[in-house]
């Protein structure tokens, strides 16, 4: 049978464009109303520390308010570290307009306290009673709870091209998720065979997997890819029960038009976009390259999605972020390690045995790779971006984006060899 698609029509496409514009305008009407309540003098309020860093000789904190508003503030005093820990603060805001409000804005605080520590944070003392370093504890708290990751890691991140692996998005809800499902899959089918086998069980688990993500999501702050991701994650669950196409680009346009709309802040996160950008060349991927069902070919296409990634993410990446190496490549084979990688550990650190591989990680914080800031021409990221629009509909085009990326990395090795 035929799956149909979500919306087919014009006057379909119209009434879902109107509705979101709807959406959107009452959304960033909501932000200006929370925006307008910021009073103008001193105050006090309860915030969540995200990040705690060096910076000019202060030390710089970035806060998250209990309304979700984002906050910098910075100390001169040697304060201890008070990552994801809950504080009360007193001072002003610094002058802030209602677009920067949307990122973030600047308070002077005149007094900071530290609040009891809250039951969440239980497991951060978990994962750091595992390791004796704690630039690695940092890793794995940036990896399981999407915490603020030190400099150290950004760089080595940065360098090797796998910011991506690091910051939790669509690549480990989907490694959850299929955590989950291996993890329930066979309790549910005994049960099932036994008291409801008219129920579908794959709807039934999907179901499961997104109050369970869900939680998660929640817990680690909402993520603005893994956001996305999520919001995907329930559409798309919502189309194959109604037997709807899934792979298309108009439902990767509904689904990012209808999170735009909900959160507005969103337009204005880096990572969001190119969260959009990665599914989108994703799509196109498979848009144009089809597999059998052999027990390896899941291998073949890990190994050929991560080099397509590589190569047309590349002058996205390089137009905001300069740094890269000659081990930029490594991408790659880490990209399709990972997911085991990360299921493994997940697993150890539920254990109690989350420093086995600390040894490994120790020698890769020791590296000096060296890396030069190279960043993309705007006139060809616009060419790169134009001919990707055209790979929906051309073969063709989406060859000249691959040979685009290829051609652009072959430059980055120039400039950094000579």
């Amino acid at each position: 049978m035929r799956k149909g698609e979500f919306l087919e029509g014009k006057k379909e496409w119209g009434i879902f464009f109107a509705l979101a514009l709807l959406v959107f305008v009452l959304g960033v009407g909501w932000k200006y109303y929370q925006f307008s309540q910021i009073p103008h003098t001193p105050f006090e309020f309860k915030a969540k520390v995200l990040a705690q860093y060096e910076k000019n000789s202060k030390t710089i904190f970035k806060l998250k308010a209990q309304n979700g508003q984002i906050f910098y503030t910075s100390s001169k005093e040697d304060l201890k570290d008070l990552s994801n820990k809950e504080v009360s603060l007193y001072g002003k805001v610094y002058d802030c307009d209602f677009l920067q409000s949307l990122k973030s804005c600047y308070f002077i605080t005149y007094s900071l306290s530290l609040l009891p520590s809250s039951p969440f944070h239980s497991p951060f003392y978990f994962v750091q009673s595992q390791h004796s370093n704690p630039l690695i504890s940092k890793l794995f708290e940036s990896l399981f709870f999407a915490s603020f990751l030190p400099k150290e890691w950004r760089e080595i991140a940065s360098a090797l091209h796998i910011s991506h692996l690091i910051a939790i998005s669509g690549l480990h809800l989907g490694i959850l998720a299929w955590a989950l499902y291996m993890l329930l899959g066979k309790p549910y089918e005994f049960l099932q065979k036994r008291y409801f086998t008219y129920r579908n069980r794959l709807f039934d688990m999907g179901v499961v997997s997104g109050i369970v993500l869900f939680a998660y999501m929640l817990f680690i702050g909402t993520p603005p890819a893994f956001l996305r991701a999520y919001v995907m994650s329930v559409v798309a669950l919502g189309f194959v029960y109604c037997h709807l196409r899934l792979l298309s680009f108009s439902f990767l346009l509904v689904c990012s038009l209808a999170i735009v709309a909900l959160f507005p802040s969103l337009l204005l996160s880096i990572g969001f976009w190119f969260s959009i950008s990665g599914v989108f060349y994703i799509f196109l991927f498979f848009h144009y390259f089809h597999f059998d069902s052999c027990k390896l070919q899941w291998l073949k296409i890990a190994i050929l999605l991560n080099i397509a990634l590589f190569l047309q993410m590349l002058p996205l990446v390089h137009y905001v972020f300069g740094a890269f190496s000659l081990f930029s490549i490594l991408s790659i084979p880490l990209s399709v390690i990972f997911p085991l990688w990360f299921v493994v550990m997940i697993v150890l650190h539920c254990l109690g045995l989350g420093g086995v591989g600390d040894r490994v990680l120790e020698w890769a914080l020791g590296l000096e790779l060296e890396v030069a800031e190279i960043y993309t021409p705007t006139i060809l990221l616009l060419f790169h971006l134009c001919i990707s629009l055209l790979a929906m509909r051309f073969r063709s085009a989406y060859d000249l984006s691959l040979g685009v990326g290829f051609a652009f990395w072959l430059f980055l090795m120039t400039k950094i060899l000579i």
